[in-house]
């Protein structure tokens, strides 16, 4: 039953919502009376709670034709400490500090500047003592990357 949910939702997107938005996201509780359906859903330019409440009455329509007896949906953006998935999230995040951690184990940190087909190109300071510290960027593959966060600056 919970792969028929997600494959039902995943379907709902490609057909019945804009493009603009996707699901980064979905997760179905194994309580069969009752469960909880999850549905983190981005945009390439950000989503608006006004949106994710329009994105999940579509789906409840939906899923009403599939007989599931009782559900809750809950529609909502992955948030800020979700990590970053897919490339059109790298996209929408160009300009924006990272803290990346690679399949190797290393840490980056550093300002995303250029999202490409196959890596993103990082720039951080470099370490040089006695210097004025000057910027270099650093190429990364996306599959060489384990989890990519957004870190916040006040």
């Amino acid at each position: 039953m919970k792969e028929k949910i997600k494959e039902k939702i995943q379907y709902i997107f490609a057909n019945l919502i804009s493009e603009e938005f996707f699901i980064v996201n979905c997760t179905v509780s194994s309580n069969e009376r009752n469960p909880l359906i999850v549905v983190l859903v981005d945009g390439d330019k950000g989503i608006t709670i006004d949106k994710c409440a329009e994105i999940s009455r579509v789906i409840n329509k939906e899923l009403e034709t599939f007989e599931i007896p009782n559900y809750t949906l809950e529609v909502s953006s992955p948030g800020i400490d979700y990590p970053l998935q897919f490339k059109r999230q790298y996209i929408k995040n160009i300009g924006r500090k990272l803290k990346v951690l690679t399949n190797e184990g290393m840490e980056i940190k550093g300002q995303l500047k250029k999202v490409e087909e196959n890596f993103i190109l990082i720039e951080i300071p470099s370490k040089e003592k006695g210097k004025k510290k000057e910027l270099k960027e650093i190429q990364i593959e996306l599959s060489a990357i384990k989890k990519a966060h957004v870190l916040l600056s006040f």
